[in-house]
């Protein structure tokens, strides 16, 4: 038998016994369930816009600085949204105010600048264009997630879109630390995560198959309570 069958035979164990339980779906759920991720599985963009809300807070952003401003300035730019405003991150405000008009255009966020990003960010719906449609590849653990309440899928969604979606999606690694997957799981979490979800035979969770990668999460953030793991994105459930 190959690992894969193995390991779709344990995982498939362990999913349907949480689906069973307070957290699964029922059959009927199960095509309301479908109905909803389709139509969020339509636009990426949509998630992303609707995230985009100017900070209530406009602080004057120096290299180094952190926090939610830092990411919205960065959604508005089209950088990946760390939170922490580095040499790539005031690089791209230098070219956006020198566009604009904006002097200094000396790479630090203050009240002229904060009124020209917010500006542009409502006048150009969605503003990240570039941001690419789901890919097909989602759609092929659309079994896993069925066997779980429509917001998980959705909660995977947006942890995906801010960890990986740029950087190949369940093939995603984290240059400097050990995360990878779409979801990026540090090697020591896949381990003990991927070993509960019955997982086994991937010693990283970008080696993992799509599926596999998704039971884990999925099991991670219900059975495990681990919602909080992706506290920085934003994404809801304590975070």
């Amino acid at each position: 038998m190959s690992r894969r069958v193995v390991m779709w035979a344990s995982a498939l164990a362990v999913a349907t016994s949480v689906a069973a339980g307070s957290m699964g779906a029922a059959p009927a759920q199960a095509a309301t369930h479908r109905a909803g991720v389709s139509a969020t599985l339509t636009s990426a963009a949509v998630l992303h816009t609707a995230a985009l809300t100017p900070p209530s807070y406009l602080p004057v952003l120096h290299q180094g600085a952190r926090g939610k401003a830092v990411k919205y300035v960065q959604m508005v730019l089209g950088l990946p949204a760390s939170g922490t405003y580095g040499p790539k991150s005031v690089a791209a405000v230098k070219s956006f105010q020198a566009k604009k008009g904006v002097k200094p255009a000396n790479g630090v966020v203050g009240p002229a600048t904060w009124k020209v990003l917010i500006a542009h960010a409502k006048a150009h719906p969605p503003v990240l264009a570039d941001v690419p449609a789901v890919p097909a590849a989602w759609a092929t653990t659309s079994d896993v997630w069925a066997k779980f309440d429509a917001g998980v899928e959705k909660f995977a969604l947006c942890v995906a879109r801010h960890e990986s979606w740029r950087a190949g999606l369940w093939k995603a690694r984290n240059p400097n630390t050990s995360a990878s997957g779409a979801f990026q799981f540090l090697d020591s979490t896949w381990r003990i995560q991927s070993h509960r979800a019955g997982i086994t035979g991937y010693a990283r969770a970008y080696l993992a198959p799509p599926d596999a990668q998704a039971l884990t999460f999925a099991v991670s953030v219900t059975k495990y309570n681990l919602w909080t793991a992706w506290r920085g994105t934003n994404c809801g459930h304590g975070t």
